[in-house]
């Protein structure tokens, strides 16, 4: 993997772009592997942290700073567990193999339970709108969004406008359901938009 030192995230806190030029954004990394990568973008300031898989040192590390963080689940047992010990939402990785029937599956018996998923989310109306109709509180995105050429050549008009599209389309969504963020089943509701690196979160 790539040092810490010389990654595009690490680049970003260091310089404190955020804070001078986007004091309303929050921000944070992923995917974090282990809680000293955690615990070095905490102290540049990183408001939440995502993990690929459960970490327990990470959940740790985070409920002691109380900063949010979401891990990588692929079961009901792993979901259980992460739960336990503090994670309020559930990353469900690679999105793509479990679908939505798994997400619709899991919170029929655990209503309560969060799940953000991350790998097999497009930027596209009925994609979205049926990882949403599954249950999903929110959406994670990675390379669907922030791919490789957009970042080579630069290109953030393409990023800007693929942002926007797809936070119309979730509140479109909403709006024809007479849905409003903050209350939907009982539950709250956030489009998030994440890349992996460098996470954006859009409220």
């Amino acid at each position: 993997s790539t040092p810490l030192y010389s990654s595009a995230a690490s680049d970003v806190y260091k310089r404190q772009h955020v804070n001078n030029n986007c004091p309303g954004l929050i921000l944070g990394v992923g995917s974090l592997t282990n809680s000293a990568e955690a615990s070095l973008f905490i102290q540049m300031g990183a408001n939440f942290i995502v993990t690929p898989v459960l970490r327990k040192d990470i959940a740790y590390l985070c409920n002691r700073k109380k900063i949010f963080w979401s891990a990588g689940c692929g079961s009901l047992k792993e979901i259980c567990k992460a739960e336990e010990l503090g994670c309020e939402i559930v990353k469900l990785f690679p999105g793509q193999v479990y679908g939505v029937e798994f997400i619709k599956a899991i919170r029929g018996p655990q209503p309560w339970t969060y799940i953000m998923p991350t790998g097999g989310v497009l930027n596209d109306k009925n994609n979205i709108t049926n990882w949403i109709n599954s249950g999903a509180i929110c959406l994670g995105m990675g390379s669907k969004l922030i791919s490789k050429e957009i970042v080579e050549n630069e290109d953030y008009e393409k990023l800007t406008k693929d942002v926007k599209n797809i936070l119309g389309i979730i509140r479109n969504y909403l709006y024809c359901w007479n849905f409003c963020l903050d209350d939907r089943n009982n539950a709250t509701y956030h489009p998030i938009c994440i890349n992996y690196g460098l996470s954006l979160i859009h409220i």
